[in-house]
């Protein structure tokens, strides 16, 4: 294509955008395409000829368009806007014709001095403090995307902070501190903050843990609530160095405590002392309403924090990408991102005179972005980009205002903030569960038929529909357009939906069943109205070979009861909003025993008679797979897994969306939490080693846990983990049994259970495992190469570099499958005589001289808590009291190997 082609076809494409600028509200909103749908309408390769410039702009229309989501739509209501605007796409179209890497400053002056000013324009456009302003020690970088910004400045405060913390030390020394500081390092942010700091965090290779935002506190992060996470935090050994605030979060946008977060860091992290806490305000879209003097207010906290982002390509008319990150000290960038080749060096850069850009990204080269924020700042100038924002500011009040108008449809969830409205519809009935189904039915049909596309969002356990007026062709009449939508779909599927006000529980008679049935319904108490939960739990237990037992844990008492009485039985699971009730066992007479139970199921209105003698185990399944359909809109899931002993099955109803330890903690107070938590550390840190994998603490080792020791303990000064008595520890030990969260075997050792493992399963992982690309990389919590469950009892690999584990209950079936019995990474011949839990300590002579001492015990295999030889699995009832285990030889190797290996062996550190 030569000067004159390319002439005629720009305009061509230009007449074309314009065009398409101008209709595009005509167009349907969603792509209705299949997945795949372009490979079918392309070529398998390119041309060996060039193709005429009017044939591939066809192929626009009729094969690009049809898969496109039209952002710039104003039926475009959903996530946060993505701006564009005609002097943006010249900037953008100057950029291509000025294409170059623009690495340095010598590779295009221009490129990095206009970057420097326009964003010195914006930083005081937006009210920031002067810190961030180039002529100091601070400035702005334009990233690709606030999460690249995050974890831009995630990597400079790590670096910052094991800079700090670690400058006394040199050589080996150094290294080995930097990487077991490392490994405690804690990235934070709120449980409303978006996903890229977690993101951020697994990148950079630290944990990373989330602040309770509480509907209370309007959804914000607060002072207070951070510093109950920073006393845990500290209280178990980690190091906090970095803290993502929020202006304007992604599900309500709200706005973080900004004042109170600043008051807590300066009494915990003090600002410009080392060691401190890097806080990064994520502005992404909200920041651009501080071009409004309005809303200015919410900067003058920002001169004590490290960094801020905000999106010209959001909210501010700017096609993307154009994200502005701000830092308050340009050096912590360039010590943590600056590399000089020799191919890189130039005078320039050698002078310190000028800036080389590609020292505050992570990538090398960069676009030439700042030509089009130039274009956009002097076409629409200080007040039209203030016109802008409060026009979209006030769209969004009169959409809430029509939603106040129909209270019998509609209930907003929170106060109409920057342009977006969230809530939910109102059921016919008071019930909790059909207001989700209902919000979730009318949602689906809504953007299903492509009129207007909006997105849901789940908030305290809510779910909600999120509209956003801040599209930057939004008009009044689009959103009324979108209210008269709203308004039908919910009649249309309140007239169509029967009313859901019922939810029963479902089992089964267990005739034809060859093993035990366990549904063990965890109902946690996070993310639920605290009017709303009256049940904890309820574990219903079938056997072929047992009668029906049945228990249930009462939030109000905290007691266990057994409501069976003579040969009938009736009892109410009650969730009040959710109404979870109503299921009725009829338990026949002790003759018939289990085999003649008659069961009704009742789901949703319908009883459904199973006749006795008629049902099997796939009926059993269908019953757990209805029941999960009718829990999932409630966020719920049924989870099943096999006891790692008995090889009994359990199901467990857990809570989809709420943190798995604040699960296990709803009841508990902060000591307990704290001490469970200790507890945890010992069995997957302390006692979990590359040549011992014990996993599990004996009464001793746990008794040992119930306060801090040490250095750990001097170091809190503001600690709230004040530890817990004895006879307080002992009861918290019996009661986490009695409620199947930890078990003990008759040989004193405590473990996680089944329950446990499967209820805290994701927080294991993300809590004692590293991030690691390699697989063969050793992890602390590990799984079974059978069942790929976690596993805690079972045999591992004789060759101690070897990951490979195999659950005992795994064993026979996995070895019947292969063709030796060798391991399947290693090759080493599997000699069943290296163990994975107790038997990892059981099976030393340090144990048996310990045993020896203590007297004559009967044989048992490792891990087996039947008090039987041989290959039984069956456990020991649970009133039985283990015997206590001589502590004094028997497990003090795993405290000696812990320390050889180097690991955190010791609580107080």
């Amino acid at each position: 294509m030569d000067s004159s082609q390319f002439r005629e076809a720009a305009t061509s494409a230009i007449d074309e955008i314009v065009n398409y600028y101008d209709n595009i509200q005509d167009r349907r909103v969603v792509s209705n395409v299949e997945p795949g749908y372009l490979k079918k309408l392309l070529p398998n390769a390119p041309p060996e000829e060039g193709e005429p410039w009017e044939d591939i702009q066809k192929d626009i229309e009729t094969k690009i368009m049809p898969g496109l989501t039209h952002w710039q739509s104003p039926n475009f209501m959903a996530f946060f806007p993505a701006s564009s605007s005609y002097p943006g796409m010249l900037g953008e179209l100057y950029s291509a014709a000025f294409t170059a890497p623009a690495f340095n400053w010598i590779c295009s002056p221009a490129v990095t001095e206009l970057e420097t000013i326009v964003l010195d324009w914006l930083a005081t456009l937006l009210g920031l403090p002067d810190c961030y302003l180039s002529a100091g020690h601070g400035g702005g970088v334009i990233q690709g995307s606030a999460s690249e910004a995050i974890v831009t400045t995630m990597v400079a405060a790590r670096d910052k902070y094991l800079r700090e913390t670690t400058s006394h030390l040199s050589g080996i020394e150094l290294e080995d501190i930097i990487a077991h500081k490392r490994s405690k390092m804690v990235a934070l942010g709120s449980d409303q903050a978006h996903s890229s700091t977690q993101k951020a965090a697994q990148i950079s290779g630290v944990r990373y843990r989330s602040i309770p935002a509480l509907k209370s506190d309007g959804f914000a992060m607060t002072g207070a609530r951070l510093e109950e996470v920073l006393n845990q935090i500290k209280a178990q050994g980690l190091e906090p160095f970095y803290l993502t605030t929020t202006l304007g979060t992604t599900a309500t946008c709200a706005v973080d405590d900004f004042a109170s977060i600043a008051e807590t860091l300066s009494r915990h992290a003090p600002p410009d002392v080392p060691g401190e806490i890097w806080v990064h305000v994520d502005a992404a879209y909200a920041g651009a309403a501080l071009v409004c003097p309005e809303y200015q207010y919410l900067t003058s906290s920002f001169k004590h924090f490290h960094s801020f982002d905000m999106n010209m390509h959001k909210w501010l008319l700017t096609n993307f990408d154009a994200s502005c990150l701000y830092v308050k000290k340009r050096k912590d960038l360039i010590d943590a991102l600056s590399i000089m080749p020799t191919y890189l060096r130039n005078e320039f850069s050698d002078s310190g005179l000028v800036i080389d850009y590609r020292d505050w990204q992570i990538p090398l080269g960069r676009r030439f972005r700042s030509l089009k924020i130039w274009f956009v700042l002097r076409t629409y100038g200080v007040k039209g980009l203030q016109e802008h924002i409060r026009k979209h500011v006030k769209l969004g009040e009169g959409f809430a205002q029509l939603l106040r108008s129909r209270p019998d449809l509609f209930r907003i969830h929170t106060k109409p903030s920057f342009a977006l409205t969230v809530f939910d519809l109102v059921p016919t009935s008071g019930v909790q569960a059909e207001r989700t189904a209902l919000t979730r039915d009318a949602y689906d049909l809504i953007n299903s038929r492509g009129e207007i596309y909006i997105t849901s969002s789940m908030v305290a356990g809510t779910y909600v529909m999120r509209v956003v007026s801040a599209n930057p062709k939004a008009e009044e009449k689009y959103l009324k357009k979108a209210f008269d939508i709203l308004v039908a779909t919910t009649e249309e599927v309140r007239l169509n939906r029967p009313a859901l006000t019922e939810v029963r529980g479902v089992m089964t008679d267990i005739k034809g069943i060859a093993e035990a049935a366990v549904l063990d319904v965890a109902v946690p108490l996070t993310s639920i109205p605290s009017s709303g939960l009256h049940l904890c739990r309820t574990r219903i237990t079938i056997s072929p070979r047992s009668s029906v037992n049945m228990s249930y844990f009462s939030k109000t008492d905290h007691t266990t009861h057994c409501p069976w009485k003579g040969d009938a039985s009736y009892y109410s699971i009650n969730l009040d909003e959710t109404e979870l009730k109503n299921a009725a066992w009829y338990y026949p007479t002790p003759k018939e025993k289990a085999s003649n139970i008659k069961h009704y199921v009742a789901f949703f209105q319908e009883d459904k008679p199973v006749r006795p003698n008629e049902v099997t185990l796939d009926d059993l399944k269908s019953y757990i797979s209805a029941a999960a359909d009718a829990l999932s809109p409630l966020d719920y899931e049924i989870r099943t897994t096999q006891d790692q002993i008995t090889k009994e099955r359990s199901y467990v109803l857990v809570n989809s969306i709420s943190d798995p330890l604040t699960q296990l903690a709803t009841i508990r107070t902060t000591e307990e939490t704290l001490y469970i938590k200790r507890l945890l550390d010992a069995m997957f840190e302390t006692y979990n080693t590359r040549r011992r994998e014990v996993m599990a603490i004996t009464s001793m080792q746990a008794m040992e846990r119930k306060v801090l020791r040490g250095a750990a303990r001097a170091g809190q000064r503001d600690a709230v983990d004040k530890g817990l008595t004895g006879s307080e520890a002992e009861r918290l030990l019996q009661s986490l049994v009695r409620e199947k969260w930890l078990e003990r075997s008759a040989e004193g050792f405590y473990r996680l259970s089944t329950r446990g493992l499967m209820d805290l399963r994701s927080w294991l992982v993300e809590t004692y495992n590293e991030v690691t690309d390699d697989p063969d990389d050793w992890q602390r919590v590990k799984e079974c190469i059978a069942c790929r469950e976690i596993i805690t009892i079972g045999q591992r690999c004789g060759q101690l570099e070897c990951n490979v584990r195999l659950h005992d209950i795994c064993e026979t079936a996995y070895w019947n499958s292969r063709p030796n019995k060798s391991c399947p990474k290693c090759e080493r011949e599997w000699d069943g005589e290296h163990f994975v839990g107790q038997g990892a300590v059981i099976n030393t002579e340090e144990y048996t001289r310990g045993q020896r001492r203590s007297g004559p015990k009967k044989s048992r295999r490792p891990n087996d808590d039947s008090g039987a030889g041989g290959n039984s699995r069956r456990r020991t009832q649970q009133a039985e009291e283990p015997e206590e285990v001589d502590e004094g030889d028997g497990t003090e190797a795993a405290d000696d190997e812990g320390e050889a290996e180097g690991d955190d062996d010791d609580e107080d550190e």
